[in-house]
């Protein structure tokens, strides 16, 4: 077994391909981020007294890791977070409370590594 070396070899040129009908972006223009992260559904779905799971889907590029943030009116739901699961999935249980102060919409916000962030919202009326 023995190396070839490459250095009498022609290298190809550099220059950008041109597709038909279109320019090439400049050599020097930033390249473009991928799309923001989209949470694509949202519910809450009660499961016992006060008792809800919050879950959806988010769509991103890698949504392996992400974070959803939870907020909105009702108290119970501040500082709350979860984990985006390798398939763009997401959940936690929470208990709401029962005598209406938990009453109200609750927010989902994600966002990417680029800052691109995208928020969903539901209701939910514990008290009934």
């Amino acid at each position: 077994m023995s190396l070839e070396s490459l250095d009498a070899r022609v290298l190809l040129d550099a220059a950008p391909l041109v597709p038909p009908g279109g320019l090439a972006a400049p050599a020097d223009a930033a390249p473009t981020s991928a799309d923001a992260p989209q949470i694509t559904t949202f519910t809450a779905t009660a499961v016992g007294l006060g008792w809800y799971v919050f879950s959806g889907e988010v769509a991103a590029e890698h949504p392996d890791g992400m974070v959803v943030s939870f907020g909105g009116e009702p108290n119970s739901v501040q500082n709350l977070s979860t984990t985006v699961d390798a398939y763009g999935r997401f959940s936690i249980l929470v208990h709401l409370a029962t005598d209406g102060s938990d009453d109200g919409t609750v927010t989902a916000v994600t966002s990417d590594a680029n800052g691109d962030s995208n928020t969903a919202a539901v209701d939910v009326t514990p008290s009934q």
